[in-house]
């Protein structure tokens, strides 16, 4: 079990069943099913890496979500990767502009997941 410590970042519940069947084990992990829930969480805990899905159904967006948490002291430089279903050209550069260091989209294989985590948290 690595000592990294994640913070997932998605009101589906499925995908987070679905990303903890892949991490367990490996890292450890928490959860937030809302942006609101995740700055709450992110001003409490220290994670080496946040899984942000962008479209958060109510509330704040995972943009939103990404600008503020960028603000907080020592988050300023941890990754922070964007998990989405939108992968229209032009997106990935918008969710690098507005505070995203990676960016995986959905639906993504496991193996995809945690190489793009391995090599996100090896660059710090």
């Amino acid at each position: 079990l690595s000592d990294h410590f994640i913070l997932v970042v998605d009101d589906d519940e499925l995908n987070c069943d679905f990303i903890h069947q892949i991490l367990h084990g490996t890292y450890l992990l928490d959860f937030a099913n809302s942006g609101e829930e995740a700055i709450k969480k992110a001003r409490k805990s220290k994670y080496d890496l946040i899984l942000m899905d962008i479209n958060l159904g109510k509330g704040l967006t995972g943009l939103e979500t990404t600008e503020q948490i960028r603000q907080f002291k020592d988050y300023e430089t941890i990754p922070i990767v964007a998990c989405t279903a939108y992968a229209m050209s032009g997106d990935k550069e918008e969710f690098k502009s507005r505070g995203c260091s990676h960016y995986i989209s959905k639906p993504f294989k496991g193996n995809d997941l945690i190489s793009l985590i391995n090599s996100a948290l090896n660059k710090g």
